[in-house]
């Protein structure tokens, strides 16, 4: 009686909009102040750029999967599309564009705080940075922002307005309609994120450069999209409307795509580490031995184990993929992980973290900037059903097991 009163309560998850944006707000009003101060200026600016790129990579996780799930038409997708359209639509997209701003803002200082091709002294003595100047350049990368950001939002709000108006017409159309826009952005993605993440992460690591660099960075942040979506299902799994919907086929199908994940963004680390181990040449190999050095190192190294082999043991196991409770462990797991790697990835580039011991700094930015992802997240769920009406597939393959 009590499992079946408990299935009859509708999730919410649009409640806690008000209480994060809060938080977010005040918590990013003591990170701009930091900002300004002359001896946490250098450090909170680079904790906040860490921040940007875990929080502003999930959004972007959840709009390539999004992307993804129009190209495909998988049934599991339905069940989580709603939370990679919140996650990662024109709204969430927007908002971590103004996000980017204080970044922007030390571009256009001419200093290095954050990057050394923004010192013009540098530049001028460094014929590399030189060459790269048309898009490693204040006003290259502004443009190149401006340009990739507005297209991603206008295609994300196409995408969702034409679920939404589905919800209400079942037109049919709709659907094939984002059939086609699905692939070719997913495309365009893909090439200019490869430009974006170039100048705001990989361009880090002076001189270096690596043609894995994007997918790798796509996948993962991907993979921290999935992991979070699988999570919410999961724990909510007891609540309308995912208690309608849940049967050991849908977690199987999602435990199934996480182990996909797990695979190929492996599959890109090590190909990437092995191109750079084969080429020994000093200017990429420099890359890995900055994380090889104060302690990072161990960062590095456990990676290999707490994001392949553990997920991977834990997801070829049936049981695992049989039970929202076991799945919902497995996809928590991943995404603290990710936020881990994102550390180990982002701030080793700067010469004063030399040990990989969390600042103030890291915790104060990390906590504003996903206080304000999950205050847009909440504000964009609520506004259209968590499951949508047009597709009743896995509510119909419910009925016919049980039948």
């Amino acid at each position: 009686m009590s499992e079946t009163h408990e299935a009859r309560k509708i999730l919410d998850l649009g409640r806690m909009q008000w209480g994060m944006l809060v938080v977010g707000v005040v918590l990013l009003v003591v990170s701009f102040a930091l900002m300004m101060v002359g001896d946490s200026s250098r450090g909170m600016l680079q904790s906040y750029l860490w921040a940007w790129e875990f929080w502003g990579g999930l959004t972007f996780g959840c709009f390539v999967m999004t992307l993804l799930h129009h190209s495909l038409k998988g049934a599991w997708g339905t069940s989580v599309m709603r939370i990679w359209e919140a996650g990662g639509g024109a709204v969430a997209l927007g908002a971590f564009l103004l996000l980017f701003v204080p970044i922007l803002w030390t571009m256009f200082s001419g200093t290095s705080i954050l990057y050394a091709w923004a010192d013009p002294k540098i530049v001028l003595g460094d014929p590399i940075l030189q060459h790269r100047q048309p898009l490693l350049s204040p006003v290259g990368a502004a443009v190149t922002t401006l340009i990739v950001f507005g297209f991603w939002i206008w295609l994300a709000n196409k995408l969702r307005s034409s679920t939404v108006r589905q919800d209400t017409s079942l037109d049919a159309m709709e659907e094939k309609r984002r059939f086609t826009w699905g692939p070719v952005g997913l495309v365009f993605f893909i090439l200019s994120g490869t430009v974006a993440f170039t100048i705001w992460i990989m361009s880090l690591d002076i001189h270096w450069t690596s043609t894995m660099y994007a997918p790798w960075f796509i996948v993962g942040h991907a993979f921290a999209a999935l992991s979070l979506a699988v999570f919410i299902v999961c724990r909510f799994s007891t609540l309308e409307p995912y208690a309608g919907i849940m049967s050991p086929k849908l977690t199987l199908d999602l435990g199934n795509m996480m182990l996909t994940l797990t695979m190929f963004f492996t599959y890109l680390s090590f190909s990437q580490y092995l191109i750079i181990w084969s080429g020994n040449m000093p200017e990429y190999a420099q890359y890995y031995r900055t994380r090889a050095e104060g302690g990072w190192i161990w960062i590095g190294l456990s990676m290999i184990a707490l994001q392949f082999f553990m997920p991977l043991l834990m997801l070829v196991n049936p049981t695992t993929k049989r039970y929202p409770k076991n799945l919902m462990f497995v996809a928590a797991w991943v995404f603290i992980v990710r936020i881990i790697d994102s550390y180990w990835i982002v701030l080793p580039a700067f010469p004063n973290r030399l040990h990989p011991t969390p600042l103030g700094t890291d915790v104060l930015a990390f906590c504003a900037l996903g206080a304000i992802w999950f205050a847009v997240f909440a504000s964009q769920i609520k506004k259209a059903p968590l499951l949508p009406v047009y597709d009743q597939r896995l509510k119909e393959a419910l009925h016919h097991s049980h039948a």
